[in-house]
């Protein structure tokens, strides 16, 4: 829908309700009033336009909101760690920071710098996704509790006394994808690696003895901690997703 779509709308709403109401149903009339309320917004589903790699986002004639969904890059699962007897699963890497449809406010023909966040490879932090002045969204590691962000699950332990096992970790939900799952969550003598968390998109899954772990695709998931001897996955990339 085009601003001039969006003018027209409204002009004829408001010079032909009592028509409108007494010509179409009720659910007309409640599809009309939500696009009526659209255009009041300034907000419209005029386009999308996705970023995977660095650009810009130059505001089309007319609009003047735009809707930004996006997330940095995801922290890489950790490695797996030995001492003596004692054996642990490498954890998996935390969620990049995510927003699902943020209002901004902007101007015709504004130009936005886009910045995609990288996924931390294997025990590195995820790095920011920078929308111009709007936002920054930190990297899956750098602090706690980033919003829409999982925490990667905890990887197994293992020592000779059985009874202080403890089987491997799925990682936590982000704001929209899942976190990673492990191969087996049992307690026995494998330190799996723990489930990546999920952000806009899924976490990676934990490697055990015989699967490796996995890095997630765009969207900023934790990657999936690394069992005793195989290298846990690289964090997933951002993404950026603007609604106009």
């Amino acid at each position: 829908m085009t601003p001039v779509d969006r003018e027209v709308i409204k002009e004829y709403l408001g010079d032909n309700t009592t028509e409108v109401k007494g010509s179409i149903t009720t659910a007309k009339q409640e599809i009309l009033a939500r696009v009526k309320e659209a255009a009041d917004a300034g907000v419209s589903s005029g386009g999308v336009q996705t970023f995977t790699a660095n650009g810009t986002f130059t505001v089309p004639a007319g609009v003047t909101k735009i809707l930004a969904t996006a997330c940095a890059g995801g922290q890489g699962g950790d490695y797996s760690s030995s001492s003596g007897s004692y054996y642990y699963g490498g954890k998996g890497g935390n969620g990049g920071e995510c927003i699902i449809r943020e209002p901004y406010t902007v101007s015709p023909g504004q130009k936005i710098s886009i910045t995609i966040g990288k996924g931390g490879g294997a025990g590195s932090n995820g790095i920011p996704t920078i929308i111009g002045s709007l936002v920054t969204l930190r990297g899956g590691g750098t602090v706690t509790g980033l919003v829409g962000a999982g925490v990667g699950g905890k990887g197994g332990f293992y020592y000779r006394d059985s009874s202080s096992n403890r089987g491997a970790e799925y990682g936590l939900d982000g704001a929209r994808g899942n976190g990673g799952t492990v191969a087996d969550r049992s307690v026995r003598s494998s330190p799996n690696g723990g489930g990546g968390g999920g952000s806009y998109g899924c976490g990676g899954n934990g490697a055990d003895s015989s699967v490796n772990a996995t890095t997630p695709g765009y969207g900023g998931g934790g990657g999936g901690g690394g069992y005793y001897d195989t290298i846990p996955s690289a964090g997933g990339d951002g993404i950026v997703i603007i609604e106009w």
